[in-house]
């Protein structure tokens, strides 16, 4: 069978987004009934209409089918008992650099290691069409993130098309430095 485009919305992501915080914090069970019909309360809570057909709106079915694939990702996997949901991340640039350089956000979820530090960031996407620009700014957040937290390893996994693109290393503060 050809494979059915879901509607992308800001509604899909945030529920996408909720239902994989409430199974990585243990209060929604994984298994696709207990998953699809937590998202169909989640789609009229957030003010839309359940669809069957997940290329007419927002899919029920579709989200579990989603949240399943995503959790069941190898890297997903390899963290899966230590991934903690919603996590501040905050820091202040380095004076030598800019002491103005403020970061403030929430990673949708880190793996903290036995000493406390965070060894992996991953950033959940629910993009349904994957534009090159709009990958380069997720990229340029995650380094933000993994400046921010001292992390040298993160990931933005795009649920619905099961990629993990995983970001090592730094970049500077600001997304122009260096650019002429």
């Amino acid at each position: 069978e050809p494979v059915v485009k879901p509607v992308g919305s800001a509604l899909r992501g945030s529920a996408l987004h909720k239902l994989i915080e409430e199974i990585l914090n243990d209060l929604l069970r994984e298994d696709s009934a207990s998953i699809s019909a937590r998202a169909g309360e989640l789609i009229s809570q957030l003010g839309g209409n359940p669809t069957a057909q997940p290329k007419e709106g927002p899919c029920s079915q579709e989200m579990a089918a989603t949240i399943l694939k995503t959790i069941s990702l190898p890297l997903v996997q390899e963290f899966r008992t230590r991934l903690k949901p919603e996590m501040p991340i905050f820091s202040s640039g380095s004076p030598d650099v800019n002491p103005l350089s403020l970061i403030s956000g929430v990673a949708d979820a880190v793996a903290i290691k036995i000493d406390k530090a965070i060894e992996l960031i991953i950033d959940w996407k629910s993009d349904v069409d994957l534009d090159p620009s709009r990958r380069n700014v997720h990229e340029w957040q995650m380094q933000q993130y993994l400046k921010a937290a001292n992390c040298s390893r993160g990931a933005i996994v795009y649920m619905t098309a099961g990629i993990v693109h995983e970001v090592q290393g730094s970049m500077p503060l600001s997304p122009h430095v260096g650019e002429s």
